[in-house]
């Protein structure tokens, strides 16, 4: 079956079960997929893109991973604005952010659908804070682009049975649509840098925040597959995420530098104070004595002395899909979750150390 019939057939499913629950088939919950799959002979993967498409209409809503139908007086407007939420400020975003939301804005402005930025510094965090939820209960009818979101904020957002696109990788068993990085890529890219230096790949050290957030992971379990792959045991190491936490990490780590010769690091803050650390600790010059890669972008990376090579996301490509993803959901053409993952550029610089 092609792509178009199976869309042909999960619109038709959609107007069926549309149909019935206005007849009061189901009148407080629709039947498990299972159950609808085997009712309407059709495969479970045309049932669910046809229960995205109701909840789309806000026909019906996911509640504690049940399709709620919602009566007639809850039964949602169009979206009809744009909410982002990130953990901080504008003023402490960083340039590719600030020009994504500002491509955005002046995308939908055309069109008078308003933009606005809300900040909640619980939107890493385990559990949604008041502020997060009294901001959700302001804005009704948005579409949420959610910016640095744990998997549970994710979740939470999800269980509500909001739109959302998520700025990063959306977590495991949630379903929204998503843009972001190939971190896999990256990692991939990143290995063979070092390898064609002259490395030896398990020398070279792996350097992670502990924290929860999913790009972090998946850069991690990129790294791992990668080093599976070759053969290799991978040196992958966390910290707690904070300066005091990366000090104590590096102490530990190279109470013996000469069993490492390269390190990888997944934030532009823990490149910068690795170079700094290890100048003014251990008399180590980065790109001469060892060599340092970051698998994001940040200010004044290429700034450094010497630069610190890097991976960089265009920030217009990377807009232009987001404004493609947002206006389809506005405009109710997005059926199924959309994953959008872009391959960043490798910005050259002088920290990586060639091994003769």
């Amino acid at each position: 079956m092609s792509a178009f019939e199976k869309q042909r057939v999960s619109d038709q499913v959609a107007e069926v079960l549309c149909s019935k629950i206005g007849k009061g088939v189901w009148p407080d919950y629709l039947p498990s997929e299972r159950w609808l799959s085997d009712e309407f002979g059709v495969s479970r993967d045309q049932i669910h893109f046809a229960i995205l498409k109701l909840r789309e209409r806000g026909v019906i809503a996911l509640e504690n991973r049940k399709n709620r139908v919602l009566s007639s007086n809850e039964v949602k407007k169009g979206l009809d604005k744009v909410v982002v939420v990130t953990p901080h400020g504008l003023l402490d975003a960083n340039h590719g952010f600030l020009y994504c939301i500002d491509h955005l804005r002046n995308a939908l402005g055309g069109k008078g659908v308003p933009l606005y930025v809300e900040t909640s510094s619980m939107l890493g965090k385990s559990v949604p804070d008041k502020r997060l939820k009294e901001v959700v209960s302001r804005h009704q009818n948005a579409v949420w682009l959610l910016h640095r979101a744990s998997p549970e904020v994710q979740h939470w957002f999800q269980d509500k049975g909001l739109q959302v696109v998520v700025l990063g990788t959306a977590a495991e068993g949630v379903h929204s649509p998503f843009l972001d990085v190939d971190h896999t890529a990256a990692v991939r890219h990143a290995l063979g840098v070092m390898r064609r230096a002259g490395h030896t790949l398990e020398r070279v050290l792996f350097l992670r925040p502990s924290n929860q957030l999913v790009g972090v992971r998946s850069m991690e379990l990129g790294y791992r597959a990668e080093m599976a792959s070759l053969g290799l045991a991978p040196c992958a190491v966390s910290y707690r995420d904070y300066d005091r936490g990366l000090e104590q990490k590096l102490s530990s780590l190279f109470s013996n530098a000469s069993l490492i010769d390269g390190v990888v690091v997944t934030s532009y803050r823990a490149a910068i104070f690795t170079c700094g650390w290890l100048a003014v600790e251990k008399g180590l010059i980065v790109g001469r004595d060892l060599s340092l890669l970051c698998l994001s972008d940040g200010p004044a990376l290429a700034l450094l002395h010497p630069s610190v090579a890097y991976y960089s996301m265009r920030s217009d490509r990377f807009s232009t899909k987001l404004v493609k993803v947002v206006t389809n959901i506005l405009k109710g053409r997005l059926g199924e979750a959309v994953q959008v993952q872009l391959m960043p550029d490798y910005v050259k610089g002088d920290s990586i150390c060639h091994i003769r």
